[in-house]
C-alpha cells in the first residue's frame, strides 16, 4: 500500500480474504439485469465503485423520469376525466344561463287579436285595445268584434277589477263575477320548450299544464322575444268540452297608466235608461226551451225574426234537439222598455226590476237596440219576475209591465225539424233569418200543439221530483262548463 491513509475498503476485504462486493452492488444487483450485474462486477474495487456510482446516478435519473412521466399520466387523466365532469358542468351552468325566461311587465299596454273556439269551432273573433295594472289589479280592453250573423260590429270595453267584470256591449253595461287575473301569473311556473317559429320570428316558448277548482284541465303556452309576450294560447279540457283561446299581442308596450283609464262610465252606474213614449200593447212573443218548463218568468223570448235567428245559431252549434220546445204565447206589455236582460238560472243580467227588457237581435245596434225601430233584425225581449203583473194587477196602474194573456201553442223541436227549419238557416244564416221566420210560423200554425200532454207529464213527474231536479241540475252543469 502506498503512503499513510486508510486502505481502501475492498483493499480491507481482500487482505482478510472477504469476498464482499462494495455495498451498491448488494443491493442493487439482485434487481438489475444480468448482464448489467456481470458488467458492475468485473474490474478492480475502484472501477467496480465507478460503474456502481454511475448507474446509481442513471437509476435516479430514470427513477426520476419514470415518476415524472407517471406522475405527468396521472394528471392528464385526472384533467381529462376531471375536465369532462368541468366541462359537463360548465356546459350545465352555461345552459342554465341560457334558459331564456320572462318578465312582463308590470304595466303595460298592448293590441290584441284574439279568437276562441268551443270544440273545434270559432265561437268569438275580436281585435282591440289592453290596458293592464297588475299593481292596481286593473286591466280594460276595448275590442270590437264581427257579428257573425250579418254585416254588424260589436264595440265593447271590458273592465276587470278586484271585485267584478263589466261588459259594456253597444253601450249597455253588464256585470259578471269574474275577478281581475294576471293572464301572465303561470310564466315563473312555465317549462322552457325551446325556440318556435312564428309570425316571422324565432321566439322562446314556454309551457305550463295545472288543473283549475272545477276539476278540468288547463294548459298554457307563450311564444315571447325576450320580455315581450307574442302569442298567448290557452286550452281548457273538461270531461265535455275543450275552449281554446288564443291571443296575439303587438306594439306591446311597458306604460305608466292613468288610474282614471280603468273608472267604468256612467252607464256602468244604476239601472239604465228606460224608453220615452211607452205605450201598452199585445203582441205575440215566442220561447225557445231546451227543457220542459215553459213559463216566461225571468226567460228571454223574441218576436217572430228574433225567436228564428235564437233558434237558427242553436242549429249552428249542432244543441237543436227533437225534444226542445218551441212556445207561442201572446203577452201585454208597456213598450218603455228597460235595458235587455240575458236571462240564465232564474236572473236576468242587465235588466232592471220593473221594466220589460228590449234589444235588436244578436244586439246588434247602438245601446243594442233598445228603444230603436228594430224591424229590420228582429226584437228580442227579458221578462223579469219582478214585473210581471199578478191577477189582481193591470199594467195600466203602473205597478207591473208585462201579463200573460194567453198559452197559444208548444210545438217540439222534431216537428219544426221536419218542416226544413235546419236546411233554410243553412241557406239563409243571416239576420234577420227572413226564410226561417216563415218556415217558424209554419210550424206554429201547423204542429201539435203538445202543451197539454207536457203539462200531464209534469203532473205525472212529481212524484219523482228529486230524479228530475237532479236531471235538470246536470243539464245546466253541462251547459255551464
Amino acid at each position: 500500500m502506498e503512503g499513510d491513509g486508510f486502505l481502501e475498503d475492498a483493499d480491507y476485504y481482500d487482505d482478510f480474504g472477504f469476498t464482499m462486493e462494495p455495498d451498491c452492488i448488494q443491493k442493487s444487483t439482485r434487481f438489475l439485469p444480468a448482464f448489467l450485474g456481470d458488467y458492475l462486477a468485473q474490474g478492480s474495487a475502484q472501477q467496480r465503485k465507478i460503474k456502481c456510482g454511475l448507474v446509481s446516478c442513471v437509476s435516479v435519473l430514470v427513477l426520476i423520469f419514470v415518476v415524472i412521466v407517471l406522475a405527468g399520466f396521472i394528471v392528464l387523466i385526472s384533467h381529462l376525466v376531471g375536465g369532462d365532469d368541468a366541462t359537463s358542468s360548465s356546459s350545465s351552468q352555461d345552459n342554465t344561463a341560457e334558459v331564456p325566461s320572462v318578465d312582463v311587465p308590470s304595466s303595460f299596454t298592448t293590441n290584441i287579436a284574439e279568437q276562441i273556439f268551443w270544440n273545434g269551432k270559432l265561437a268569438t273573433q275580436v281585435s282591440g285595445f289592453m290596458s293592464v295594472d297588475n299593481e292596481s289589479r286593473n286591466s280594460k280592453i276595448n275590442y270590437t268584434e264581427k257579428e257573425e250573423y250579418g254585416p254588424y260590429t260589436h264595440d265593447s270595453v271590458e273592465y276587470l277589477n278586484t271585485q267584478n267584470m263589466k261588459l259594456i256591449n253597444n253601450g249597455i253595461c253588464r256585470y259578471y263575477p269574474q275577478h281581475y287575473n294576471n293572464i301572465f301569473s303561470w310564466v315563473p311556473k312555465g317549462e322552457y320548450m325551446g325556440k318556435k317559429e312564428a309570425y316571422g320570428q324565432s321566439l322562446d316558448w314556454f309551457s305550463y299544464e295545472t288543473k283549475t277548482s272545477n276539476g278540468n284541465i288547463a294548459d298554457f303556452q307563450l311564444l315571447a322575444d325576450g320580455n315581450t309576450p307574442v302569442v298567448l294560447n290557452v286550452t281548457v279540457t273538461s270531461s265535455k268540452d275543450i275552449m281554446k283561446e288564443s291571443i296575439h299581442f303587438t306594439d306591446f308596450q311597458e306604460a305608466t297608466i292613468d288610474p282614471s283609464v280603468f273608472q267604468t262610465p256612467d252607464s256602468c252606474v244604476g239601472e239604465g235608461i228606460i224608453c220615452d213614449g211607452g205605450s201598452i200593447e199585445t203582441m205575440d212573443m215566442i220561447l225557445f226551451s231546451p227543457t220542459n218548463d215553459t213559463s216566461l218568468m225571468n226567460k228571454n223570448t223574441g218576436d217572430l225574426n228574433g225567436a228564428a235567428g235564437s233558434i237558427c245559431e242553436a242549429t249552428q252549434e249542432n244543441s237543436l234537439r227533437s225534444a226542445d220546445f218551441i212556445s207561442l204565447y201572446s203577452v201585454e206589455v208597456n213598450t218603455a222598455w228597460g235595458q235587455y236582460g240575458i236571462c240564465y238560472n232564474g236572473y236576468c243580467n242587465g235588466a232592471n226590476t220593473y221594466s220589460v227588457g228590449r234589444a235588436a237581435s244578436f244586439r246588434v245596434k247602438d245601446q243594442e237596440g233598445q228603444c230603436s225601430d228594430n224591424s229590420d233584425t228582429g226584437s228580442w225581449f227579458s221578462l223579469v219576475a219582478g214585473a210581471q203583473c199578478t191577477e189582481d194587477q193591470q199594467i195600466e196602474d203602473g205597478t207591473c209591465s208585462w201579463k200573460v194573456v194567453s198559452h197559444q201553442t208548444t210545438i217540439t223541436g222534431e216537428c219544426l225539424k221536419s218542416h226544413g227549419f235546419v236546411s233554410s238557416c243553412e241557406s239563409d244564416p243571416l239576420i234577420p233569418f227572413t226564410s226561417s221566420a216563415q218556415i217558424l210560423q209554419e210550424a206554429l200554425n201547423n204542429c201539435e200543439n203538445v202543451s197539454e200532454q207536457k203539462l200531464l207529464a209534469k203532473e205525472q213527474e212529481t212524484d219523482s221530483q228529486a230524479h228530475n231536479d237532479m236531471t235538470y241540475f246536470g243539464a245546466l252543469l253541462i251547459h255551464n262548463i
